[in-house]
């Protein structure tokens, strides 16, 4: 098989290998059907792949031989040494000889197909890149762990919060679904999808899986959560919404000003103060690197002064939201179909500039 083929097969479910070999097969490549699969007992990421082998391999030790390898051609041979079966992968003058596990020890085993329903790609990798900022990790908190999609007839809706931010996505479908249904995307399928660059072709979901095809041939299972109920969410930015009134629409700066704070604050410990008066926004940015002080004048916010976290406000600020408000429980930005908050802290100190 050509080596760069084999190698593009092999990077391309790299990331559902499992650091861990508690379990040997969830840290290998596993062959079967003219495909390869990893699968690390939550997603499994499967690429077509002619290798002339049926059964698992440890992934890293091949993917860096493969990678190393400078010849055109990786060929493959089993051999079998008393109950032991191995795996002689040969690139030139070099082989890697490993054991190789029988496809009957195999553990993912994807789902039929039925009662499953479709969903619009494009639209589905939209919302969860716009609230993937705020996704939680905390499984004993369902609310913070992972993204809940809401799929109505003509919208589709993510949220995601943790305990600092929270965020919420729309778009609308060009097309009517079938039915109306939640449901609850791990963190690690998220981050994957969102981080595949290649075009999705279909996606296909139940209550308890989703699955991604892309036009490359490549598939994304993942095992879903627990849906949250979404009421919990709606009331959430609801109220966090009526607090911030009609807000502002973004100032001119903004980003740049925040941009400047991170200078001085690189660890999420360091806080910004924004202390809004007689119009102007000041901004007070204190570390032991040093301090930052700016003003954005005339920005016509209602006065108030808060501590914020400036890489969390700039993390929603790379939405390109368009309205803007400071309140005491959070740095609200939102648009039409986005809303996203940071929380914040009342700031008693006397302004200084």
């Amino acid at each position: 098989m050509q080596r760069s083929t084999l190698l593009a097969s092999l990077k391309a479910v790299s990331a559902a290998l499992s650091s861990r070999d508690f379990i040997p097969v969830f840290a290998c490549y596993c062959f079967a059907d003219s495909r390869v699969l990893a699968y690390d007992d939550l997603v499994a990421m499967s690429m077509p792949c002619d290798l002339d082998i049926t059964g698992a391999v440890r992934g890293v030790p091949l993917l860096n031989f493969v990678t190393a390898a400078k010849v055109k051609e990786i060929t493959v041979e089993k051999q079998k040494d008393g109950e032991e079966h191995k795996a002689v992968f040969k690139a030139g003058r070099s082989k890697l000889t490993g054991p190789m596990i029988p496809e009957d020890d195999f553990v993912f085993e994807r789902p039929s197909d039925d009662d499953v329903e479709t969903i619009n790609a494009p639209a589905l990798r939209l919302v969860v890149q716009r609230v993937l900022s705020t996704m939680g990790f905390d499984p004993t908190r369902p609310e913070m762990m992972g993204v809940t999609v809401v799929i109505e007839k003509k919208k589709l809706t993510a949220y995601s919060t943790n305990d600092k931010m929270a965020s919420t996505a729309s778009i609308g479908l060009p097309k009517k679904t079938k039915s109306h249904a939640t449901i609850g995307l791990s963190p690690r399928f998220c981050e994957l999808f969102a981080s595949i660059k290649d075009p999705a072709e279909k996606i296909v979901y139940t209550e308890s899986w989703i699955e991604v095809t892309y036009e490359t041939g490549l598939t994304l299972f993942s095992r879903n959560l627990t849906s949250v109920d979404a009421d919990q969410y709606e009331s959430l930015f609801a109220g966090l919404m009526k607090d911030a009134g009609g807000g502002i629409k973004i100032p001119k700066g903004l980003g740049r000003a925040l941009e400047r704070a991170l200078a001085v604050a690189p660890a999420d410990g360091v806080t910004t103060r924004i202390t809004a008066k007689d119009g102007d926004l000041k901004f007070n940015t204190t570390s032991t690197l040093g301090v930052v002080n700016d003003r954005l004048p005339k920005a016509k916010h209602d006065d108030i002064s808060v501590v914020i976290n400036p890489t969390l406000v700039k993390s929603g600020l790379d939405q390109e939201p368009t309205h803007f408000a400071l309140t005491s429980q959070a740095a609200l930005l939102w648009d039409e179909s986005y809303i996203f908050a940071a929380t914040t802290v009342v700031d008693h100190t006397d302004d200084e500039d």
